[in-house]
């Protein structure tokens, strides 16, 4: 079945490929004529745009039909729901958290906006199991709708668009995570949400220089602002997708210059970016600031009366977070290394329990905190690769990969003896599967390839993508909590590690 429409040459090409097979005629004044050596301003999208919105729901439908069947068990608070679900309860209830005797103000190691979407789901569905899970669930199933439109965008093909909403859709990681009530699928949401806005932001700039107008607005980027507010009201480690996503629309603005012939991009960049820059710094802090106001609202909150006002307090609080941080060593049984984290060595265990209703004298119950291996263990290959696709082929779209799963990762690697877990790595997930999905682009070839290429190279990809869904389906037993009997649990476990 074909997916996009009207171009069928776009429908599963890299974006050096579509430049390959499409004319592109520069637009306006001689400003939209590309450098000597340079691309195109412009490159179209596809021209399914309806029917692509079509596709996009049905992988989304798929995802959120996975997600929310049985979301209510376990029926009791696993892992670190014991945490987050009551904190969310104390939002809603006092405007602050409280400690775990519920006699007074606790402290808190994250900012508290996670915990307000929790308890809104506890809002609407009660304070029970689904109650607490429902929003990760809402947020989860979403994020597959963004990442299918961020892959389209990237890729100009609706085929490869879906193909990610798929893979992450089919990914045990991602799948718990959006079953749990914990921090992490906010996190990765609002950091999926802030690179899909600067997407759009960086083909409207495009857009507007080929046609030979100013940058004028930028709305798009501003609502990257205040997403990666609302990233670091939920866990500071947003702060390094601040500083990578800055970064990447620096190089994303710069690029588009030089395309558009500005004989000094760099300085042209800079000399309209400071005051935005300003303005965007403004906007993160604000939102982030404002995601506390039931702290500022409550005068029994954990050091609210510290110091000679509240803004002291509020600072004292963030410095106690700052020093538990900084020295978090305790050991966990779980705890991982992020060198780890891609060969999935160390995963999560969130739930187990020994039931009698299996029809076996040994049964075992378990909800699993892991990556699917077939999608995880190639993941280092394609990052290769997207280093080699940026810094050979100058695609930007491989520096883009690299940059949101290094935000992710490298981040962790100078403090070797913090407590640390797999699912820390979450948000970097989606640009992990970018990665994957731009290789499958070139594995089905480009459209001036001969059909047996274009037969071999399709039969591949569509095998990949099987063998994802059959290994999705051999662990969503220890993925979703369901009754095994001890020698079908066992079998899944293929790692001493695993158990």
């Amino acid at each position: 079945m074909h997916l996009t429409g009207e171009h069928p040459a776009h429908d599963h090409l890299t974006y050096d490929q579509c430049v390959a097979a499409t004319s592109v005629e520069p637009v306006g004044t001689a400003t939209a004529t590309p450098a000597a050596g340079h691309r195109p301003l412009v490159v179209p999208m596809p021209a399914d745009r309806i029917t692509s919105w079509l596709w996009a729901a049905c992988v989304t439908a798929f995802a959120g039909i996975l997600r929310f069947t049985g979301l209510g068990s376990p029926n009791s608070k696993i892992f670190d729901e014991v945490y987050y679900a009551k904190d969310a309860h104390d939002l809603l209830r006092y405007g602050y958290e409280r400690n775990s005797d519920n006699t007074g103000p606790g402290f808190i190691a994250h900012p508290p906006l996670g915990k307000w979407l929790i308890g809104i789901g506890e809002h609407f569905s009660g304070y029970n199991a689904v109650g607490w899970r429902v929003s990760a669930a809402v947020v989860g199933t979403l994020s597959v709708l963004v990442l299918v439109r961020v892959a389209r965008r990237m890729t100009r093909s609706t085929l490869l668009g879906c193909i990610a909403g798929v893979l992450i859709s089919l990914d045990g990681l991602h799948f718990v995570q959006s079953r749990v009530a914990m921090l992490d699928i906010f996190l990765m949401w609002w950091v999926l949400v802030a690179f899909a806005c600067l997407l759009i932001d960086r083909d409207a700039l495009r857009s507007r220089l080929a046609a030979g107008r100013p940058a004028g607005l930028r709305p798009w980027r501003m609502l990257a602002a205040v997403s990666l507010g609302c990233g670091l009201a939920t866990k500071w480690s947003a702060v390094w997708y601040v500083v990578a996503f800055g970064l990447l629309a620096f190089a994303w603005d710069c690029g588009a210059r030089r395309s558009a012939g500005h004989p000094r991009p760099v300085l042209s960049t800079l000399g309209s970016s400071a005051g935005w820059a300003t303005a965007y710094a403004v906007v993160l802090v604000g939102v982030y600031t404002l995601a506390w106001i039931g702290w500022f609202d409550s005068s029994a909150a954990y050091d609210r009366a510290y110091g000679s006002n509240a803004l002291v307090g509020w600072l004292h609080y963030h410095q106690e977070i700052l020093r538990f941080h900084t020295h978090l060593t305790t050991y966990h049984r779980y705890s991982s290394l992020p060198w780890s984290w891609l060969l999935l060595a160390r995963p999560v265990a969130y739930f187990y329990s020994s039931p009698t209703d299996c029809g076996d004298p040994n049964c075992s119950r378990e909800v699993l905190a892991l990556g699917n291996p077939v999608l995880w263990w190639p993941f280092a290959g394609t990052l290769v690769v997207m280093a080699w696709r940026w810094l050979a082929r100058r695609d930007w779209r491989g520096a883009a990969v690299l940059a949101g799963v290094g935000a992710g990762f490298l981040p962790w690697l100078p403090y070797p003896h913090r407590t640390m877990f797999l699912f820390y790595a979450l948000p970097a997930l989606p640009f992990l599967v970018l990665a994957t999905t731009i290789c499958l682009g070139m594995v089905l070839g480009a459209p001036h390839a001969s059909p047996e290429r274009r037969l071999f190279g399709a039969l591949g990809v569509a095998g990949y993508v099987v063998l994802v869904a059959v290994t999705f389906a051999f662990f969503y037993p220890v993925l979703a909590g369901q009754t095994l009997t001890y020698v079908a649990w066992h079998h899944r476990m293929w790692f001493a590690t695993w158990v």
